[in-house]
């Protein structure tokens, strides 16, 4: 399956003489990426599983290999989609696939690319020059996070104090939380916010979180809830909300496009025409907790993907989607957008502890100013669709599809056990 995939690929791409010369001068990368070829995030995986694609259904008719060519280039003139492509096509190419592709080449069969801006070997552009993955990332246009003013010294004393009940840690922070509304500082205002939820079953013993849902219920919703629900523009669901909504789901259906229907952790939603679309979703996982098959890493990264898929059928132009990745006590944030042909950036944003109890509530303020940078970029894409479902609402009348309608990729890989149907040997 993988061979065949590599050799549609090709056929895709033979008229692009840039891609061509890449992959013959990297023709080798298989035999020399001892690095990639681990189980990452899925310890459990192993020989008794196989890589199949799932039927793609109706293709866009429009895409042809110009479509998009040399819209993302570096500084120097490089086109960085042209490098992406040949990632994944050396990727399809790959021996032994399904016991040696990391995450990172998964996404890749997906049209996905990751790219952390401060770790260039977890990145797309690992084997690329030092140089050419600098180039990318000044193009990635990152807004830093917004900064908090007196909630890390209020949170530091409330974690080192000692109190005898729990009313009077309250009491403190709620004093707090009115000087930060008076000031106007947000990340104060919802890290003060977050104490008051939160220091209830904080002091005096550590809460559950045994459970995936008693850790989202004891830990995560307490500092999500005040950021995400706060805004009109979004709406938010919690656990087995659909990531596609029926009317979405029902016109890919009539198109013939196969949308896995997903059922994220945490989703913020915008309107667009006569539907609701998410434009964030979350992964949360308790502490210990390891996959054997797809891992949440891939799960969001597909999910992302989906979303920014819907948002270009709704003809909403340059959509930014973003996800957010919680581990145990790592909290991970990323942003995509669609920048040419099938090349999917998927862009590390922050990385930062979650906090296991009281004693380190200091560093809530952090973790509310990246939500608050992920909000704002959601915020923005809410504001995109809505300016389309206002245009509709107008003219009376659908717009024209835009232009990244010709660039969207719905191939889809799953780990299916080697004894399952359709499962290559």
């Amino acid at each position: 399956m993988l061979n065949q995939e590599a050799a549609r690929l090709d056929a895709a791409i033979a008229s692009s003489s840039i891609i061509q010369d890449l992959a013959s001068s990297d023709e080798d990368e298989d035999s020399r990426i001892p690095s990639d070829l681990t189980n990452d995030y899925h310890p459990g995986r192993g020989d008794d599983y196989c890589l199949y694609q799932e039927d793609e259904g109706t293709a866009d008719q429009h895409q042809t290999s110009s479509d998009g060519a040399g819209l993302w280039v570096a500084a120097d003139g490089t086109d960085l989609a042209s490098h992406c492509q040949v990632f994944k096509i050396n990727t399809a190419q790959l021996r032994n696939p399904v016991e040696q592709l990391s995450d990172l080449r998964h996404l890749a069969l997906h049209d996905i690319y990751y790219f952390d801006p401060s770790d260039q070997n977890v990145s797309t552009s690992k084997d690329w020059p030092t140089d050419l993955h600098d180039q990318a990332v000044a193009t990635f246009k990152i807004s830093p996070p917004p900064k908090a003013a007196g909630s890390p010294a209020w949170c530091l004393e409330i974690s080192l104090s000692d109190y005898k009940h729990w009313t009077e840690s309250v009491a403190y922070a709620a004093s707090h939380l009115i000087k930060a509304i008076e000031s106007g500082n947000m990340v104060d205002v919802y890290s003060m916010q977050a104490i008051v939820a939160l220091l209830p079953t904080f002091v005096g013993s550590l809460p559950d979180d045994s459970l995936e849902d008693s850790y989202v219920h004891n830990f995560i919703a307490p500092v999500f809830k005040p950021i995400f629900a706060s805004e009109p523009s979004l709406r938010v669901e919690w656990a087995n909300g659909h990531l596609q909504k029926k009317t979405v789901a029902k016109r890919n259906q009539v198109s013939g496009r196969n949308h896995k229907d997903y059922k994220p952790d945490f989703t913020a939603s915008a309107k667009a025409t006569n539907s609701w679309i998410s434009i964030v979703v979350g992964e949360f996982k308790k502490p210990g907790y390891s996959p054997t098959m797809e891992s949440d890493f891939l799960k969001i990264g597909k999910q992302m993907r989906s979303m920014i898929n819907d948002l270009v059928r709704q003809n909403v132009c340059g959509p930014v989607v973003c996800g957010i990745l919680v581990q145990g006590r790592q909290i991970r944030t990323f942003k995509m957008d669609l920048v040419a042909l099938k090349t999917y950036r998927m862009i590390k944003i922050g990385q930062i502890s979650m906090f296991e109890g009281k004693g380190d509530l200091s560093n809530l303020p952090a973790i509310v100013s990246r939500l608050m940078q992920v909000k704002a970029i959601a915020i923005e894409t809410a504001h995109s669709a809505k300016s389309i479902a206002v245009e509709r609402h107008t003219t009376l009348s659908n717009a024209s599809l835009s232009p990244q309608a010709q660039w969207l990729s719905d191939e889809n890989f799953i780990l299916r056990k080697r004894k399952a149907p359709n499962c290559d040997q």
